[in-house]
């Protein structure tokens, strides 16, 4: 009858809810076990409020939904999460995440489960790329926190349950500088694998360069064995080499091209932090300041994308840090780098890069100043330390945890010193005007 059928199917669900809080009771205990203080709340009290026990197995409204929406705990703990990484993605977009931890099992057994993730309510396939290392991407799934465990291609958690966020969704809206706010890596990396498929892999020696040609490939070459460079996959590297060595042999342009999008290799491997690119790119023949269609630079690409090191590289290689785009509606005067950082929510690379503009265009106007006395010239630009003068003499007191503080604090009062001697020339130049307009 109806009535026996819904018996039934209370005294098994309150079976197995029972069953899926006594495992996990089990796994803590064995986790907690040294601790010897510490007092286990029941099963009762754990906080997965959509598992369901004896005391309502008269309420059928709803049960398999309900019961869906628990994580399921299998019997036995085959991988122990030790980190993850992201523990959160953005909603729309499906994120790469690095689970890693040990395997409880043999290593001839590991290939005998078909491991998955689940996020939530979906599974996904996971792949075992290195020894208690696992990868797979994240679903799109509606904002919020969710569950987050290993199974068996089972839907039942053989590890334990952590948590997976993700957030509301991104925004990228395409601005009317050309570009969105942050281009992601996921539509860069295939722009960059296009642009180097252009040209097949070559053999280094099969290629007869003339003289000055010859110095700049040995220049490429030497620079591809340098520590920078090391740890680069191979295949990846060759076909660096070989667009770039291809095009040094180009009559054109050589490697001053721009791909269809408007960007060229220097572009694409600052936007994507591949530091080991520039300065292969640069002993070709590429200026650090080259343009892409929109009129960024390297340094703008990097800074928009948050890339820390390779903004620091550029400005070291002589980027210029008060460059700006190409004027647009929205932005007639066009935008810096440090604009475009701080656009995009990277403040400290915003700082580091304003100040670095300062001091270039101070040691631009004394430079250029032939009217200035040399002693003069000389006591402005040496009060202002380089940022590469700053960041070359490290603190040697302390065991460097305040160096973040005082460096924050230089940063400040070399800028501030900056603009009070960039006013002073000013003042200056307007004072020697005016005196030659008086004897005129």
């Amino acid at each position: 009858s109806l009535t026996v059928r819904q018996s039934l199917i209370g005294s098994i669900k309150a079976e197995e809810g029972l069953q899926k809080v006594d495992s996990f009771s089990k796994w803590m205990t064995k986790e907690l076990d040294p601790v010897e203080d510490l007092h286990l709340k029941s099963p009762s009290s754990l906080s997965w409020q959509n598992i369901e026990t004896a005391t309502d197995v008269n309420d059928h409204s709803g049960e398999l939904e309900d019961y869906s929406m628990s994580p399921s705990i299998g019997q036995d703990q085959l991988f122990d999460i030790h980190d993850f990484s992201p523990s959160c993605a953005h909603s729309d977009t499906e994120t790469k995440v690095v689970i890693t931890g040990k395997f409880l099992v043999s290593q001839s057994d590991i290939a005998k489960y078909s491991w998955s993730c689940m996020f939530g309510e979906v599974e996904v396939p996971v792949k075992v790329i290195g020894d208690g290392v696992l990868c797979c991407y994240s679903p799109k799934h509606s904002a919020g926190r969710v569950p987050f465990y290993v199974t068996c291609s089972n839907r039942f958690a053989c590890s334990q349950v952590r948590e997976f966020e993700y957030l509301v969704e991104t925004q990228t809206v395409k601005s009317k500088n050309g570009y969105g706010s942050s281009l992601k890596e996921k539509q860069l990396l295939p722009q960059l694998e296009k642009l180097l498929a252009q040209r097949p892999l070559i053999n280094y020696g099969s290629i007869s360069y003339n003289v000055s040609k010859q110095t700049i490939v040995n220049k490429i070459l030497l620079l591809a064995e340098d520590e920078l460079c090391r740890g680069v996959e191979r295949p990846f590297k060759d076909k660096v080499l070989s667009w770039l060595l291809d095009k040094v042999n180009d009559e054109g342009k050589g490697p001053n091209i721009l791909d269809e999008e408007g960007q060229g290799l220097l572009h694409l491997a600052a936007a994507l932090g591949y530091d080991w690119i520039i300065p292969l790119t640069l002993a070709a023949g590429v200026s650090v300041n080259f343009r892409d269609v929109n009129g960024w630079t390297a340094l703008h690409w990097a800074a928009c994308n948050g890339r820390e090191e390779t903004v620091a590289l550029l400005i070291s290689l002589g980027a210029a840090p008060g460059a700006l785009t190409d004027p647009t509606p929205e932005f007639p005067l066009g935008r810096t780098p440090a604009d475009l950082a701080s656009a995009n929510g990277y403040k400290g690379i915003s700082g580091y890069l304003a100040e670095s503009s300062l001091t270039a265009h101070l040691e631009s106007l004394t430079m250029n100043d032939q009217k200035l006395d040399g002693s003069f010239e000389d006591s402005i630009v040496k009060a202002v330390e380089t940022v590469k003068e700053r960041l070359a003499t490290p603190g040697d007191d302390g065991d460097g945890l305040d160096l973040p503080l005082k460096d924050s604090l230089a940063a400040l009062r070399n800028a501030t010193q900056a603009a009070g001697r960039i006013h002073q020339v000013f003042r200056m130049q307007s004072f020697q005007r005016k005196q030659i307009s008086d004897s005129a």
